[in-house]
Formats: structure tokens, sequence, C-alpha cells
């Protein structure tokens, strides 16, 4: 049973995200907001025309007024460091300079998405698919065979043209035959090979399927995933590691050395089992950053231990086992909230109740203010059965100044009217907490 986290986000002067990017033309948030969507969607788009095909990404970027300019910096990237450019460019070209407040904070985060109908389409196996240049002449078993054996082989061809040491797991969508969009399902570490691969995906395709091929082929996409480190020694295993990670770590990128910890590379889980490949990563991972912080590369714990499914198991009793939000009958019933309401409504007024406590009470540590100290904060808590709110614990903080300040304001919450209720009978429940302390 694996545990899930729920997130709400906090919509107050202090846990609001940064003030929206002024861009020319608009006088107003409201115009900003949706100019900046038109211009990342365009950009979006026109990356697509250039590569020739559609690709999902994570674009991340930290914008630094600089006098009549701007810098960016820390931005970041899962597929294509190409792309953070030409964002960059755009905007940097739209930006309303006269509106940039050299105090502020600016962010921008833009997911290119796939739509998720592609990874349902058929296997290229029980496809009508496009005929190699090589096998014009064949029959239509034949044609077939040659088209799975490129597209079968092909990625470990380009893999060993790059000398690929990573991992890799992506879905290859085809529309009439042609490359249209690449899934990328797992990333390699090293960064710079994601859009390599998808190039050199484009290059074989040129090369071996000519543009008379394609009439009549289905739509349909090829799987392809190669994770050779993970079966590699232990000693070996760490060593890639450290590779890449040291240089998040010498840098000071924290937003990317999260991102793959928690689950934005690998997506493990939250619990493991260590005697799986991916378990064992999981692990060396979490070891890795325990070491950063003993080293002091670190400066502040902002993850938590990752427990085998085994471990769970051997401590966990039925009276200690805390349910999640989603998965009680009845939420508990927070003060203020109608008992007599739809769980659906109980959860958010639960809600709510939570995001006015904060929003109200949480006060800004002055010396965080002072030294420009901001960032995001989860903290999680338990509703005990008699309606207690106990079990504090920031699992993955910001700032200890932040995080201090978090858990003073949610030990002052007022205790529930009654507890979470699960099978007609009241249950302890576990909810986690995000704060977005963000300076204004």
């Amino acid at each position: 049973m694996k545990k899930h986290l729920i997130y709400f986000l906090l919509f107050s002067s202090f846990t609001g995200f940064s003030q929206n990017l002024p861009i020319e033309g608009c006088s107003d948030s409201s115009c900003d907001e949706k100019k900046l969507q038109e211009l990342l969607e365009g950009t979006e788009a026109a990356l697509y025309e250039y590569y020739g095909f559609r690709y999902n990404d994570s674009i991340y970027m930290e914008i630094q007024p600089s006098g009549d300019s701007v810098i960016f910096k820390n931005s970041h990237f899962w597929v294509n460091e190409e792309a953070i450019q030409y964002y960059s460019k755009i905007l940097a070209a739209e930006i309303d300079f006269n509106r940039l407040n050299p105090d502020e904070h600016y962010t921008v985060l833009h997911v290119q998405r796939l739509d998720p109908k592609l990874g349902e389409l058929t296997d290229v196996a029980d496809a009508e698919t496009a005929i190699p240049t090589l096998a014009k002449g064949f029959n239509k078993k034949g044609q077939k065979a040659a088209y799975e054996y490129f597209y079968k082989n092909y990625p470990s061809w380009i893999l060993s043209d790059l000398d690929f040491d990573d991992m890799l797991e992506v879905e290859l969508i085809m529309k009439g035959g042609k490359l249209s969009a690449i899934n990328f399902i797992d990333v390699p570490l090293d960064e710079h090979l994601s859009m390599k691969f998808a190039q050199k995906v484009k290059e074989i395709e040129k090369m071996h399927i000519g543009k008379s091929s394609f009439k009549g082929a289905d739509d349909y996409k090829i799987s392809f995933n190669n994770w050779a480190y993970y079966s590699k020694d232990k000693s070996k295993r760490d060593e890639y590691l450290h590779r890449h990670l040291d240089y998040y770590v010498e840098n000071g990128l924290w937003q990317q050395l999260k991102q793959i910890y928690s689950g934005g590379t690998y997506r493990p889980g939250n619990t493991v089992d260590i005697d799986t490949s991916r378990g064992s990563m999981q692990l060396a991972l979490y070891n890795y950053v325990e070491a950063k912080l003993v080293e002091g590369k670190i400066q502040n714990r902002w993850w938590r231990a990752v427990p085998t499914q085994e471990q769970i198991d051997a401590n966990k009793t039925d009276e200690s086992k805390a349910e999640d939000f989603a998965s009680v009958g009845t939420v508990p019933v927070f003060d203020g909230c109608n008992p007599k309401d739809s769980n659906k409504q109980l959860q958010r007024c639960f809600q709510e109740g939570m995001l006015n406590q904060v929003s109200k009470n949480y006060q800004y540590p002055v010396e965080a203010r002072q030294k420009g100290i901001q960032g995001q904060l989860y903290i999680n808590f338990v509703v005990e059965k008699d309606g207690r709110i106990d079990q504090i614990e920031v699992i993955r903080g910001a700032h200890y100044l932040l995080d201090i300040e978090g858990i003073r304001v949610l030990s002052e919450l007022p205790d529930c009217i009654q507890p979470a209720i699960l099978h007609d009978n009241p249950v302890r429940m576990s909810f986690t907490m995000p704060i977005n302390a963000k300076l204004k």
C-alpha cells in the first residue's frame, strides 16, 4: 500500500505564487496571465514545428530583474535544453520593464503535455506500418518485419552512438507511419541526452522511411526502454549517481535535485521494495542526500526516509494506522463545518478551514524576510480518533525559519469536532499541507 500526499494550494498574501510577470500591452494581472499563457503556448507550437514532432517537457525559469533587462537564473528542463533559451528569448522580448519590481521574485513553469489518448494507440506489432525503403520489394509480411526490425533496434543503435550509460523509457507516437510525438516517461539524469536521442530518431526515419511509404499506415506507438544501469553492481550505480547529482549540489540546483529524489524522474512511489532495481535506486538516492547533508553540502533536510514495504508492515498495527484524506468515508469535521453535510462538502470545508487558519496566523519570520528567504514546505499531521490534531511533522522543508513557523501555526489549529469515519468507525487520518511561503 503506497502512501500518498494530499496537496492543495494556499492563496494568500504570503502563500501565493510570485507576482504575475508583467507583459507588454497589459495593465492588470488577468491580462498578464492570459498573454503569458499565449506566449508559452505559441513558443511550444514553434518548437514542435522546428523539430518536426511534439514532445513532453517541464520548463522552469526563475527571472530576476536587472536594470532595463532580466536575468534567467536556475532555469531547468527535463528534455530539451535548447527550449529554455527559446522560451527565455521570447519572454524577454515581451516583458513590460516599466512594471517590473526589482525586489520581486518571478518564476515561470510551463509543462508541455501530450494528449493522453496517444498512449492508448495500438502497438507497432498490431498496426499497418510504413514501408522501409530497403523493403519496397518485399511482400507485406517481409515489409512489416523489416519495419519492426528498424523500430525495435534503432533506439539501441542510437544509444550506442551516444555512448549512452543512463536510463530512458519512451513511447514513439507514429501517425501515418511518421514520427508525430515522443512521450518521455523516464528521462536520463544526463538531461542533454534526451533531445539528442529524439533528433537521432528523426534522422533514422528520414534515412530508412521514404515519403511514399506512409500511405495507408495506421496511427500506432512504439515503446522502448533502456535501464542499463539498474543492473549494475552497487559501486558502479553509486558512481553513476554521484557523477550526475554532484553537479546539482555543487551548483545549488536544489529544485532539480528535489524533483529527482521525490520521483520527478523515477516515480517509484513513496515506499519501495529494496529487492527491486527501482527500489535499490531510490534507496541509493536517499543515502546520497543523507551523506551530502552530513558533509554540509545540503543546508536543510527537505526529504523523509524511504521505508520499505516490509518495514511499514512490520511496524504497523491497526491502532497506529492512519488513513489518507481520500480513502476515508467521511473526513474529520473541521471547526465551523456542519457534521450533517456530505463528505464532499466536508472535504471542501476542511480544506477551506485550514486555508483560513494558516493564512490568518502565519507570521513571516522577520529574519527570513530580511534575508529574502522563501520557499515551499510540506507539513504532515494526523487527526486522531478523538479529533485532536497531532503528530505534526515537516516532511519537506524550505528553510528552518519558515518550517518552524509552519509547525507553530499547525500546532495551534483547533481540534476537529469529530474524527474521520471509515465503515462507521472512527479512524486516524493523515493529511499533508503545503505552504508556499513567498515574499511580496
